[in-house]
């Protein structure tokens, strides 16, 4: 009834007759929840996951519901002006580990969901994008000689907001195995990228390139500089110090384009939430 019926007052008072009839049916709740989001009731859609967490702590699909709530908040809270920097920061860094937190539980309760790991990627790129943001917009001639320690300071917030993000990268990438999308990839790809993770930002390139050489975007990008792909590769053999300076410039444009990547945001999770 609630995918048919356009008019959610009608459709809320048939779920309210539904959960007085089957008090135990934990269907009738969730539908709930669906509604409370798609008309944006964020604060009562949070408060009904919540309680209804408290009875049934080990549903999978509830933990999902709310890492996703927490994300499409914390795209939201992005654009709001109405933040000191600080305020603002601080406040995404709540909303986003709170969502990456609840994809974890969404995954320990289902290991194999599939949609919590590539969409919990996308909260961890989130998370960091703030601090890369910053970084990328410093004033090199407003700050002179404090230039180099802030954005090595922004640079380090922003890896550590990242930092688990290629476990779980590489979990997803097993999990799919061939099946692996184009978008999947554009999702990973810059995670291992900044990280300076090259070995396997060599080998999700050349998936890449096996699934669609001529279309994908990162290979397009790529073939802007044919040496780039090899020069990765030197970059994750190469120990001699020498050899990894001649190669600064190849990484900083590696670096470069997958920030160029992370803005863009890769996948997003869609407004919609699991059914029970």
């Amino acid at each position: 009834l609630f995918e048919e019926c356009d008019n959610f007052s009608k459709s809320l008072t048939l779920i309210s007759k539904a959960k007085s009839l089957f008090p135990e049916n934990n269907y009738y709740p969730s539908v709930e929840i669906n509604i409370a989001m798609r008309l944006n009731k964020v604060d009562e859609a949070r408060t009904k996951i919540d309680n209804q967490l408290k009875l049934d702590p080990e549903n999978s699909s509830l933990h999902f519901n709310r890492a996703v709530l927490y994300y499409n908040l914390g795209l939201a809270l992005s654009d709001n002006t109405d933040f000191s920097e600080k305020e603002k920061l601080d406040t995404l860094d709540s909303v986003f580990k709170t969502s990456i937190e609840s994809y974890k539980s969404t995954l320990q309760f289902d290991p194999n969901n599939e949609r919590a790991l590539i969409y919990m990627l996308d909260a961890f790129k989130a998370h960091a994008k703030p601090y890369f943001d910053l970084e990328r917009n410093l004033d090199f001639l407003a700050l002179k000689n404090k230039y180099e320690a802030e954005s090595k300071r922004l640079k380090n917030e922003g890896n550590k907001r990242i930092s688990e993000a290629p476990r779980f990268a590489l979990m997803y990438m097993e999990m799919k195995g061939e099946e692996i999308s184009n978008d999947d990839i554009a999702t990973i790809y810059p995670i291992f990228s900044i990280m300076e993770d090259y070995q396997n930002l060599i080998n999700i390139l050349k998936i890449s390139n096996k699934i669609s050489p001529k279309k994908y975007l990162i290979n397009k990008i790529f073939s802007k500089d044919g040496k780039m792909l090899s020069e990765a590769e030197k970059i994750s053999k190469t120990s001699k110090k020498e050899e990894v300076k001649e190669l600064g410039k190849q990484k900083k444009k590696l670096l470069n384009i997958s920030l160029i990547l992370l803005n863009k945001g890769g996948s997003c999770p869609p407004p919609y939430f699991f059914l029970l």
